[in-house]
């Protein structure tokens, strides 16, 4: 019996079968991969996605188109900036045109517009002065309180409400507590003295000279030193220190 040819052909095929199949599994590989890391918006749409731009958005629009995307807006704190109004995305994290998963969180910083304007310093300002600064500022001045002070002079500003330094927006209201003065003292006798003498005297009761007024016109020929001829508050009377005193100069005979 005689044997059987070998059936040349069949190998024949099974080479470009085998390329055929190798080509076409590369394709497949590299689609895929071109799917997964190049085009991520056709083959995985339903699972990453790219983060959307949220920046000068206002708070609550973010949160919409952010949701709209499927991505969840938190807020993770404010910061001043000049460039961006107040209440609008500042930062963002991730930053835009990453890819993240739907359901992710994108955390913003939101914007707390420019430098605030703050309440300035008016401790031993005169009221009306104090008033003046504040109605410049734009802020609305209620009535005044008072209470004592050892260390503002009697009538001047001892501090505000709010108190200096904090951020204020027009329209405030701002209150002025006005000095008192600190404890009761016995008001010295500082007639005769000179000026300069009297105001020591005085800065030793914790009291400061405020006017200074000139003698009567029928004491001009007088030839003798320049004292202090009256005050005010009188002698023996009870002032609070950080009061001013009224004095008045003339020239008495040697």
């Amino acid at each position: 019996m005689s044997a059987l040819p070998p059936r040349v052909g069949s190998a024949t095929w099974q080479i470009p079968l085998a390329i055929v199949a190798t080509v076409i599994g590369a394709l497949l590989v590299g689609y895929i991969a071109a799917q997964l890391f190049f085009l991520p918006d056709t083959l995985v749409q339903g699972r990453i996605n790219r983060v959307p731009n949220l920046g000068q958005m206002e708070l609550d629009r973010a949160r919409d188109k952010a949701e709209a995307e499927g991505y969840v807006v938190t807020p993770g704190g404010e910061r001043r900036s000049a460039d961006v109004e107040a209440g609008r995305v500042l930062y963002q994290l991730p930053p835009p045109g990453f890819y993240r998963p739907r359901g992710d969180t994108v955390w913003v910083l939101v914007s707390r517009g420019t430098e605030p304007t703050v309440l300035p310093d008016l401790a031993g300002v005169e009221p009306e002065l104090g008033e003046e600064i504040l109605s410049r500022l734009g802020l609305a001045i209620t009535p005044t309180r008072q209470r004592p002070s050892e260390l503002h002079p009697w009538g001047t500003i001892v501090e505000t409400v709010p108190p200096a330094g904090t951020e204020i927006e027009p329209g405030v209201e701002v209150t002025m507590v006005i000095s008192q003065g600190g404890t009761l003292v016995e008001m010295p006798d500082v007639r005769g003295l000179g000026l300069r003498a009297a105001r020591d005297t005085l800065l030793a009761y914790g009291i400061t000279v405020g006017q200074v007024g000139s003698s009567s016109p029928d004491q001009q020929g007088v030839a003798g030193p320049t004292v202090v001829t009256g005050q005010q508050p009188r002698p023996g009377q009870h002032v609070h220190t950080g009061s001013a005193a009224r004095l008045e100069l003339g020239r008495v005979d040697p």
